[in-house]
């Protein structure tokens, strides 16, 4: 059985799991992209793999756990 890919995360849904305005996501993307999982580029939106946004968390979290 494939897998069938999930998809893609918008700019509302990365605002709503951080807690965030979506302006500030986008301001975000611009001047501190680090602060951010890698975003996919598709025309003029921007989206997010879940996997990379998992994957970029759990970075996050072995980053704090080791300060």
């Amino acid at each position: 059985m494939a897998n069938t890919p999930r998809p893609l995360l918008k700019v509302s849904d990365l605002a709503q799991r951080y807690g965030k305005s979506e302006s500030s996501i986008y301001r975000l993307r611009c001047y501190h992209p680090e602060q951010l999982p890698p975003a996919v580029k598709i025309g003029n939106t921007v989206r997010w793999r879940p996997e990379d946004v998992e994957k970029w968390e759990a970075a996050q979290t072995d980053k704090v756990v080791a300060a």
